[in-house]
């Protein structure tokens, strides 16, 4: 057999691999014997900034790299608690990449194509380039909140925020992703906890702030609206649907001339491997029927002449999918622009303002909900209910309409003053003055 400690020096395998933060030096593994003849790897390093230099040993080359790039993923002191922490009951643990196509695997059974392909995006984004060959038992609470750490710090890579520093929205999204993958492995047994469940992430990024256009403000916005696309954009305002609900809806969707006019959402686009399909909407109460306004009516009623039922209510102008990435560019950006509106307002805001709207106008919280198709009640409520301090106020004086009722019959079977006073004196309190209520 060769001698692992001479093939070093031969192969050049003791070569530095990484230089952390926390590690102004390179960190090598280095080989030494021991009296038993046993080779060994000693990997020196610092726990913290500043710290000592400390040595995790280790019986295979293999093993002492893995922990040179979690140093440099995590630090030194994370690794070393990874390390300690790590199962030590002999049961094979999948690395994280392995155990997120398992995850995404176990799901294609009971998610949309588009949702694995979301899931996939965010896992080769987020979670593969910085944790992906760790197996799961060395994924630690502490490395956890590293990685989240780094991830902040990490650019958007593609879409209309590439080079951006990543929303709460993004960062919450690989959270739950790594929470669900390692919640997995729970079930199966390779691993005791989920230390990714119920971490908390900050909001001292920038948030985009929904955007609720007062009625003015979407009439200067649609005026900037070039004419053919003018009914799609007073659809989406009209009725709060999604984009992807409104761009879906046919002629058979519409029933127009029933006592109170509607139109059925039953369907939405979806993004598969092979592009854009129609399936169900977003969610089981997104399946819904929506009253229209008299003033939308009309309009309907003209996209709808001339087109067969199944035909698309609002197409391009070669009568397929409007997507959403060119209506944004072509119609949306440039409308948006010439508006002068600021701040700017995305499409989804004719949503917010559609909710808005309602809100102004009294109509209740619940009400809201089933119109726009949210699944739960605190969706709505968590979206829109700063949005109502009115309806706050508007209980308290509903419920005074039939107090007001009670309490003048109260005062008028009220005991005489003498009675209430050896009510009170038995009750050790002090009469009320009557001209401080």
């Amino acid at each position: 057999m060769s001698d692992p400690v001479a093939t070093v020096v031969a192969t050049g395998e003791g070569q530095p691999l990484l230089c952390s933060k926390e590690n102004t030096v390179a960190i090598t593994p280095k080989p030494r014997r021991l009296k038993s003849g046993q080779v060994v790897w000693d990997v020196q390093f610092r726990p913290t900034p500043g710290s000592s230099p400390t040595r995790e040993v280790f019986d295979t080359l293999p093993a002492a790299k893995q922990f040179v790039t979690l140093i440099d993923r995590v630090g030194g002191a994370a690794a070393r608690a990874a390390r300690d922490m790590a199962t030590m009951s002999g049961t094979s643990v999948p690395t994280l990449n392995t155990a997120i196509d398992q995850h995404l695997d176990e799901l294609r059974a009971s998610v949309t194509a588009g949702t694995i392909r979301r899931y996939q995006q965010i896992a080769n984004t987020r979670l593969r380039p910085t944790l992906g060959d760790l197996p799961c038992d060395l994924i630690t609470r502490p490395v956890v909140t590293q990685w989240l750490a780094k991830q902040r710090e990490t650019p958007v890579q593609r879409g209309r925020t590439k080079g951006s520093t990543p929303s709460y929205k993004t960062l919450r999204g690989a959270q739950a992703l790594l929470s669900s993958v390692l919640e997995h492995q729970v079930r199966a047994g390779t691993i005791p906890t989920n230390v990714a469940r119920g971490l908390k992430l900050p909001r001292d990024g920038i948030v985009r702030d929904k955007v609720f256009l007062t009625p003015t403000q979407f009439a200067t916005l649609l005026d900037c609206v070039p004419d053919a696309h003018k009914p799609l954009v007073s659809t989406l305002y009209g009725l709060g649907l999604r984009f992807g609900e409104a761009t879906a809806l046919t002629p058979a969707d519409l029933d127009l001339d029933a006592a109170q006019p509607v139109v059925r959402v039953t369907k939405a686009w979806k993004e598969g491997k092979k592009g854009s399909y129609l399936g169900s909407p977003k969610t089981r109460r997104s399946i819904r029927t929506v009253t229209v306004p008299p003033s939308l009516i009309p309009i309907l009623r003209e996209q709808a002449r001339k087109k067969k039922p199944g035909a698309l209510l609002f197409p391009n102008a070669y009568g397929e999918q409007i997507t959403s990435g060119a209506f944004h560019a072509r119609v949306w950006q440039p409308a948006v622009a010439a508006s002068g509106l600021d701040p700017a307002p995305r499409v989804h805001d004719l949503r917010h303002s559609h909710a808005s709207a309602l809100i102004a106008a009294g109509i209740p919280l619940p009400v809201i909900q089933r119109r726009l198709g949210h699944e739960s009640i605190q969706t709505t409520v968590d979206v829109y209910g700063h949005l109502a301090p009115e309806a706050y106020a508007g209980a308290a004086s509903a419920i005074d309409l039939s107090l007001t009722q009670a309490l003048p019959k109260v005062e008028s079977e009220a005991a005489p003053d003498e009675i209430v006073g050896e009510v009170l004196e038995e009750r050790q309190i002090e009469a009320p003055d009557v001209a401080q209520q």
